[in-house]
């Protein structure tokens, strides 16, 4: 679902040609197949699979969580922070810490 939701979010901003990274290695799997599946997560896919076709040139990649944690700790916090947008002035000290550790690790 949240993968769909943020499709949906970069379609109706128009963000094309784009990159897409998820943690979950079985919804990258499932959009990048052409097996047709019929259940509650297959209409989900499918849904995700017509966005995406919409989309002009998104690369979608699995990228394991514990290389993408400023991206684990964003969809944690979200859940507090509904609603709000972040720019260099004003992140959250937590996600400021990731991408320090983010930055050193690299």
């Amino acid at each position: 679902m949240a993968f769909k939701e943020a499709l949906s979010w970069m379609d109706g901003r128009g963000w094309h040609d784009s990159t897409v990274e998820s943690d979950c290695l079985t919804v990258v799997q499932a959009v990048r197949s052409n097996v047709p599946m019929r259940s509650y997560f297959g209409r989900i896919i499918e849904e995700c699979r017509r966005i995406l076709q919409r989309l002009n040139k998104i690369d979608l990649f699995f990228v394991k969580r514990s290389a993408n944690m400023v991206a684990h700790q964003l969809a944690r916090e979200s859940y507090f922070l509904s609603g709000r947008t972040f720019d260099r002035t004003n992140i959250p000290s937590s996600i400021q810490n990731c991408i320090v550790s983010d930055l050193i690790a690299y």
